[in-house]
């Protein structure tokens, strides 16, 4: 597997391109008033419907984080996923919800060439200098270039202010851009590409952990076909005694991520974001493998197979923790038709002129890194499947 660029926002223009008919743009689709009556792409979802502008409604103030666990009740409020796409209108300059059909009307698919995707836990602490680390991040997204960015830990007022900068407007779809839908903080996804859907599915939690998931409708220029590209992006459920619930998290996740759908002839599937695994327990790993099958490839092991990549208690070390990875990126590509090329961790440059911190010397965007993968994309006929095996744990 080719090493990674010694540069973290190397790539050139991108080579992509959508097929479309009609006047449909990839991001600027005419919003619907609530999301319709549908079901997404995947067949095995249910039909849900969410009446959007009753449900994002306009926050102010800022969001006080509970601390203590929340109830296992949280997951019956609604157990089937919701859907939902969010596009800036230039017309009533505010957000406003695309509908199923809206996305998916004359439209054949993505040719892409390639793909990079970015996946990032950016803190929820507002208290550590939160504006100054606010627009690191901002900068980071925004210098990225990334097609696909996962975020989590997305408080509702982080979440307001990236949402109104002006070039995630003009480009991207965004799953909550007010952070109505977090209990506390949250993850999001926000997209160049023109997804299918997007949807998020409660997991069995005590702290209110979600999956939540884009499709996106890839077009094969050699057999004429069409496939399916699911990213998922996670924050599973923290702390070392959590491990069972990990474990039971991931076996919700892997039919989401895996299930085929009619009319398509393969799936393929991204999943990111912070695992939480525990470094010291290979037992985990390992069962943790066993759920998603063996046809998921770590990126960074792939990319990367004699450096630790280690995420966590990077920036801020803490006494008695040692660094360790709990962000990952996983694939899982038929025929190889993706195959990822580079991958980085970012986030370790300290900000400056900010405000002193009761208790860090140094402050940094996040208390994680980020990682930001490159993907390429060929259609063409490969002799074999890639698998867990071929890549070191």
């Amino acid at each position: 597997m080719p090493r990674s660029s010694p540069h973290l926002f190397g790539r050139s223009s991108r080579t992509d391109a959508s097929v479309t008919q009609g006047n449909e743009g990839t991001s600027n689709s005419t919003p619907g008033s609530q999301v319709e009556t549908t079901r997404g792409v995947g067949s095995f979802l249910h039909t849900v419907v969410t009446p959007i502008r009753e449900t994002y409604t306009q926050v102010t103030g800022q969001i006080e984080v509970k601390k203590e666990p929340i109830s296992r009740k949280f997951r019956q409020y609604n157990d089937h996923p919701q859907y939902f796409s969010n596009a800036f209108s230039h017309k009533t300059n505010d957000w406003a919800p695309v509908s199923y059909q809206t996305l998916n009307k004359k439209f054949n698919g993505h040719q892409l060439r390639t793909l990079r995707v970015l996946t990032y836990n950016i803190w929820f602490r507002e208290d550590e200098n939160f504006d100054a680390r606010c627009d690191s991040i901002i900068k980071i997204l925004k210098e990225s270039r990334a097609d696909i960015i996962g975020l989590q830990e997305v408080t509702p007022r982080f979440v307001r202010k990236l949402a109104a900068c002006s070039w995630v407007q003009d480009n991207y779809y965004v799953t909550d851009p007010t952070g109505n839908s977090f209990c506390g903080y949250g993850n999001i996804i926000l997209t160049l590409l023109r997804p299918s859907c997007f949807y998020t599915k409660p997991l069995e939690s005590m702290m209110g952990r979600q999956l939540v998931m884009g499709e996106f409708i890839l077009s094969n220029p050699v057999s004429k076909t069409l496939e399916i590209l699911r990213v998922g992006v996670v924050h599973m459920e923290s702390l070392s005694k959590s491990s069972s619930v990990r474990r039971d998290q991931f076996r919700q996740i892997y039919p989401m991520l895996a299930n085929p759908v009619p009319g398509y002839k393969y799936v393929h599937s991204i999943l990111m974001g912070d695992f939480n695994l525990d470094p010291k327990s290979s037992e985990e790993v390992e069962s943790v493998q066993a759920e998603l099958g063996q046809n998921f490839m770590d990126c960074w092991s792939a990319c990367h197979p004699d450096d630790g990549g280690c995420t966590r208690f990077v920036n801020y070390p803490e006494e008695g923790k040692e660094p360790v990875r709990y962000d990952r990126i996983l694939l899982n590509s038929k025929r190889n038709r993706i195959t990822p090329v580079h991958i980085n961790t970012f986030g370790e440059t300290a900000i400056d002129m900010v405000s002193g911190s009761d208790r860090y010397d140094t402050v940094f965007p996040s208390d994680h890194l980020g990682l930001v993968c490159d993907f390429e994309v060929d259609f063409k006929p490969k002799d074999r499947e890639r698998s867990a095996s071929d890549v070191p744990s």
